[in-house]
């Protein structure tokens, strides 16, 4: 695992309402048919950005091949079951062999989200489907993580369910050593799930496109302390925002609280991979110091730089001729009320 010190404890990118049109999460594109509008990225950009390792250690990822859903044999990451908690399924790709949702990827044996997962935006009008790159996506981590746990725990306690998962993984070959690690690594893996829940309980429910990412954060970092109930309730679902002016403000987050100098950035991304399931040891005799990396953590920070450079190059997209036509005359009118009362907090950025 790469080491990186400890920038910061809060931060995140995410939260936003989707604007859907016609939006069936039944809908499964299987052919390469998506229109991308013009960003200013380019295929490799993009790539890039939905499937680049930033640490993030979710579950380990044969689990996530070969898992199936808790009620019934059809395997978990399933097209279908994907769409309904709003991810968006992906073809197979040089960075995406085993055809993950954009925003999965993998960090050695694990996997987990990535910032594609809640920044990437799909728009399904008539017959055509439209990729918004940056923009709001339609994930409801939450649901997804329930899921995942109860699919974890389904075929820890289904004798027939756990028989067909060992059997995908080991094949039909394996020694009975094989068969008595992989359930303990299973049964460890569902109490680790179990922790993330308690960790994170709320009594207000966050949704598609809507999260606590901070709260998230901030409890995964208490969690490292080590301390039993040190752990704050995540209870402020935010929108997930869209990212392409990012690196034009001096502050980010919706309360300002991330600055964009100096390391802010690298801080922010740091605190992103925190709460999304990347590993940190801060057991204290592994402090290496601050000079030589801090505590040992899975956080790919050399990923992160660079995932912040290709954001700072995306264009916020323009209104696609798929679409509606703009009415004109009543656009002009709008801008007019714009400038009025719009332009001081929502500035009109050059998307260039």
């Amino acid at each position: 695992m790469k080491k990186y010190k400890l920038l910061a404890l809060l931060s995140a990118l995410i939260g936003g309402v989707v604007l859907t049109m016609q939006m069936n999460v039944s809908t499964v594109n299987t052919e390469n048919t998506v229109t991308y509008l013009e960003q200013n990225w380019t295929d490799a950009d993009r790539e890039y950005f939905y499937f680049a390792d930033q640490g993030s250690r979710l579950i380990p990822y044969d689990y996530f091949l070969h898992l199936e859903q808790a009620g019934s044999e059809v395997l978990f990451r399933n097209d279908t079951n994907m769409k309904r908690v709003g991810l968006i399924p992906a073809l197979k790709s040089e960075h995406n062999p085993d055809a993950l949702p954009i925003g999965f990827t993998r960090n050695g044996d694990h996997m987990g989200p990535t910032c594609a997962a809640c920044h990437t935006q799909e728009i399904i009008y008539k017959n055509e489907t439209i990729h918004i790159d940056g923009g709001q996506g339609f994930f409801h981590l939450s649901q997804f993580l329930d899921d995942v746990t109860a699919a974890l725990k389904a075929t820890l306690d289904d004798s027939a369910k756990f028989d067909r998962f060992q059997q995908n993984i080991l094949g039909t070959d394996a020694s009975e050593e094989e068969k008595i690690t992989l359930k303990a690594g299973l049964k460890a893996t569902v109490e680790k799930r179990f922790a993330y829940m308690v960790q994170n309980h709320s009594e207000v429910p966050p949704g598609y496109t809507r999260l606590d990412a901070f709260g998230a954060i901030l409890n995964q970092t208490l969690a490292a302390t080590g301390i039993e109930g040190n752990r704050n309730s995540p209870n402020a679902p935010t929108s997930i925002p869209y990212i392409w002016d990012t690196p034009q403000h001096d502050y980010v987050e919706w309360n300002g609280s991330q600055s964009n100098t100096g390391v802010g950035a690298l801080a922010r991304n740091i605190g992103e991979v925190i709460g999304v399931f990347g590993d940190l040891d801060t057991e204290t005799t592994k402090w290496l110091g601050f000079i030589d990396g801090g505590y040992p953590s899975s956080i790919q920070t050399s990923e992160l730089r660079k995932l912040e450079h290709v954001v700072s190059t995306l264009h916020s997209p323009l209104w696609s001729e798929s679409l509606p036509a703009i009415d004109k005359p009543l656009a002009t009118q709008g801008r007019s009320l714009y400038e009025q009362h719009c332009v001081q907090c929502h500035v009109d950025f050059d998307r260039t």
